[in-house]
C-alpha cells in the first residue's frame, strides 16, 4: 500500500538491510489483497502485512534466502490443505508474491513515489514482477507534471513501464493489476491521493468522526461556526479545521468530484442550510446525520422551495451510516465511517461512479440514527 513506500524510502535512508515482499495477486480466497507489502530483516522481524499466518512465514522464509543471495524471487503460493495444514489455514487460493531483496537498487524511485505520497499527489508504479531476473523488480515512477524514471531496465521496455505508470498516474488504473507484455508481467499500482472527508459539524459525533476516519485514509477538514468546537487542541486529527459561517464557507469551498461530505451540525435548520449549500455538485458522498423525522422535514422544505428534485434529495445518505445498532457517540462514528468504507470501495474502480443509491425508497431504510 502507498504508506509502505514512505517506510520504504525511511528505511533505505538508514542503510539498514531488508528485503520488500509485495503481494502482485490474489485469486480466491487469499488472505490480503494486491499491493499488500511487508518488510523482512535479516533478524526475521517485519513490518506491514501480507495477511499472516502461514503465507506470511513461507514469504518470511524466501526473503530470508534472496537476502543471502541478493537474488529477486517470484513466486506462488498455493493455499490448500498441502500449504495450510498444520498452521490450520485453508483458504484455498493462490497468492503470487514478488521478493526484492536489495530494494536500494531502485532508491530513486521509491524516494520520488514516498515523496508523491507525503504531498498527496496522485502517482503511479509500474514494476516488472515477472520476466528474466535481470530485470525481475525493474520499475517506472511517474507523477503528473513532474519528472518521471525508470529504474533497472530501458529502451523498449522501460517505455513500457513509464507509460502504464503515466496511465495509472492518470486514474485509468484504480486498483493493482497485473499487466501481461511479451517476455513479462508488469505490476501497475497508482498511488492516488487520499480522498477529502469533509465534516460539517464539529460536535461530539464530528469529533470522534474525524480521528477515526484520519486512520482509515482520508484527509479530513472539520467545519464548524463555533470556533470553541472548530479548533486544532479538539481536532488533532484534521488536516485543516474552519471556524466559520458554515453556508457561506461551503458555497465558496471548491469541492473536487472525490470529495465525501458529511453533515452533522448542532441542529436541522443548520443541516438543512448546510446540506442546501451542497446541492448539485458531483460529490462522491454526501451524507446528513438525523432522524427520519428531522430528514423528512429538511427534504420537505428544499421540494416545497424548488431548490431540490426528488432525484437529487434520493442521492443523499440519511439517515447515516450502516446499521450495526449503533448507540454511543463512538459506535455511531464507526458506523459512518463503515459507510464511507463501503462506497469508497464501491466507486474506486471507474472515475464517474457515483453513490449508490438511485431511489427514494432505498433513501430511508428504517434505520435508527444519532446525533
Amino acid at each position: 500500500m502507498k504508506e509502505t513506500y514512505v517506510k520504504v524510502a525511511e528505511m533505505l535512508e538508514t542503510g539498514e538491510p531488508f528485503a520488500l515482499a509485495t503481494l502482485i495477486r490474489s485469486r480466491g480466497s487469499a488472505p490480503q489483497v494486491a499491493g499488500s507489502q511487508a518488510m523482512f530483516h535479516p533478524d526475521g522481524r517485519s513490518d506491514g502485512n501480507l495477511g499472516g499466518g502461514c503465507l506470511e512465514m513461507e514469504a518470511r522464509r524466501r526473503a530470508l534466502t534472496a537476502m543471502a543471495s541478493g537474488e529477486p524471487t517470484f513466486f506462488s503460493l498455493h493455499l490448500d490443505s498441502d500449504f495450510g495444514f498444520d498452521d490450520g489455514l485453508i483458504c484455498g487460493g493462490t497468492a503470487d508474491i514478488l521478493i526484492e531483496p536489495r530494494p536500494q537498487r531502485f532508491a530513486r524511485c521509491f524516494e520520488a513515489a514516498a515523496d508523491a505520497v507525503r504531498r498527496r499527489q496522485d502517482a503511479g508504479v509500474a514494476t516488472i514482477c515477472d520476466g528474466p531476473r535481470g530485470i525481475l523488480g525493474a520499475r517506472a515512477v511517474i507523477e503528473p507534471g513532474r519528472a518521471s524514471m525508470v529504474d533497472g531496465t530501458e529502451g523498449d521496455l522501460a517505455e513500457t513501464l513509464l507509460e502504464h505508470a503515466t496511465r495509472a498516474a492518470e486514474r485509468r488504473f484504480r486498483q493493482p493489476e497485473v499487466v501481461d507484455v511479451p517476455g513479462a508481467s508488469i505490476f501497475v499500482e497508482p498511488l492516488l491521493r487520499s480522498p477529502e472527508l469533509l465534516i460539517v459539524g464539529a460536535g461530539h459525533v464530528g469529533t470522534a468522526l474525524s480521528r477515526l476516519a484520519s486512520r482509515l485514509d482520508f484527509e479530513v477538514v472539520a467545519l464548524d461556526d463555533r470556533p470553541a468546537f472548530a479548533n486544532a487542541d479538539r481536532l488533532p486529527w484534521a488536516s485543516r479545521v474552519i471556524a466559520a459561517d458554515i453556508p457561506s464557507t461551503l458555497e465558496k469551498m471548491d469541492l473536487a468530484p472525490d470529495t465525501y461530505v458529511v453533515i452533522m451540525t448542532r441542529g436541522h435548520r443548520h443541516d438543512g442550510a448546510a446540506l442546501r449549500a451542497c446541492l448539485g455538485r458531483p460529490l462522491a458522498y454526501l451524507g446528513m446525520i438525523g432522524s427520519r423525522r428531522k430528514i423528512r422535514l429538511i427534504y420537505d422544505e428544499l421540494l416545497e422551495e424548488g431548490a431540490a428534485q426528488p432525484e437529487e434529495l434520493a442521492r443523499i445518505r440519511s439517515p447515516i451510516g450502516l446499521d450495526i445498532g449503533a448507540e454511543s457517540v463512538e459506535e455511531i462514528a464507526v458506523s459512518i465511517a463503515a459507510e464511507l468504507i463501503l462506497v469508497r470501495h464501491s466507486t474506486n474502480r471507474t472515475p464517474d461512479s457515483r453513490p449508490l443509491f438511485e431511489s427514494m425508497s432505498e433513501l430511508i431504510p428504517g434505520r435508527p440514527a444519532g446525533r
